[in-house]
């Protein structure tokens, strides 16, 4: 652990590198002040993006992670002004919660669909459905990152429509 000096008061004439250097040291009362300086720049990256049904309290959350995480990486003596570098941190963060609320939302609704059969079907076919199901998933998990990632958008096993884009040039890239 650092053991170092972090003192609130002189922030207001600290140049904005230093109170930089002293958030990624460990300084808390540097990192609260940068995060409440910048929500503003957070809330601006939020309204932008196309949340799907992810709720906007949600989002805002994940572009706060996203800005901390551009405090902790970000150079000043780069010459590339803050908002420049954390607003594609925030976006990438906020991209991430709602990719995972999409995910999680057809989880659920394919978990209610193989539960409770429909009336139509009987329970042998589901529950053989169910086996083919998870036979699939479970060698897929076995694949290499970057082959699983190709293998389920080319045939849409995350539930998204297959891809016939997909192709074995662009995954090896």
């Amino acid at each position: 652990m650092h053991s170092q000096i972090c003192t609130v008061s002189g922030f207001g004439r600290a140049p904005e590198a230093t109170i930089f250097l002293r958030a990624q040291m460990g300084c808390r009362a540097s990192l609260n002040m940068l995060m409440a300086r910048h929500d503003g720049l957070v809330h601006a990256v939020v309204r932008r993006q196309v949340l799907g049904d992810l709720p906007f309290a949600e989002a805002l959350q994940a572009g706060r992670i996203g800005l901390w995480r551009a405090i902790q990486g970000y150079d000043p003596f780069r010459g590339a002004a803050f908002s420049t570098y954390a607003w594609p941190c925030m976006m990438r963060q906020v991209w991430r919660a709602v990719k995972a609320h999409q995910r999680e939302q057809k989880c659920t609704a394919s978990q209610e669909f193989l539960c409770f059969p429909q009336v139509s079907e009987d329970l042998f076919h589901c529950l053989e459905q169910e086996a083919i199901y998870q036979a699939l998933h479970n060698l897929v998990r076995r694949l290499p990152p970057r082959l699983r990632i190709l293998m389920i958008a080319r045939y849409g096993l995350d539930g998204s429509p297959p891809s016939p884009t997909a192709n074995w040039e662009d995954s090896w890239a």
